[in-house]
């Protein structure tokens, strides 16, 4: 039985539709965009001081509020994510450390843990500010954010 090769390129297309928006992209696009957004966010934050608003967190970015909610889901979102990169980046010091030394006793590890959360409070306040504010307003509680989840692993 013959087939209708216009029907069946038809056929084809019909299942590679995905609907409106735009075509999926890869990880790597994905996390480039996850963290020009995030720097976007902490310039807003330094700009704007701890109470910014999505909006001016949006108009950073060049992007619209539904970009950022879809990214980060809220206000929370994104100050928890701003809390993970400020982890991430202490993890970096430790272990730039501890490649440095060799070693390193947990007591002096648990001292650099120490002075990179003041160092975050005393040289970004504004950065400081929004996360706790956003943490300590959110229903999920203060105890439930990157940084006590950091101190949990």
């Amino acid at each position: 039985m013959a087939t209708d090769p216009l029907a069946d390129r038809a056929a084809e297309a019909a299942s590679r539709v995905r609907g409106p928006g735009r075509p999926p992209r890869s990880p790597e696009a994905k996390a480039a965009q996850r963290s020009r957004l995030l720097d976007a966010a902490f310039a807003a934050v330094r700009r704007h001081g701890p109470d910014v608003s999505v909006d001016q967190v949006a108009a950073e970015a060049g992007v619209s509020k539904p970009v950022l909610y879809s990214e980060f889901g809220d206000k929370y979102g994104i100050a928890d994510a701003m809390a993970v990169r400020l982890v991430e980046e202490g993890e970096r010091v430790l272990m730039d450390e501890l490649a440095a030394r060799g070693d390193i006793a947990l007591d002096r590890a648990l001292r650099l843990a120490v002075e990179a959360f003041f160092d975050i409070v005393t040289a970004d306040p504004e950065v400081y500010g929004f996360i706790f504010r956003n943490i300590r307003s959110s229903d999920r509680g203060l105890l439930d954010n990157a940084l006590m989840r950091s101190l949990q692993n």
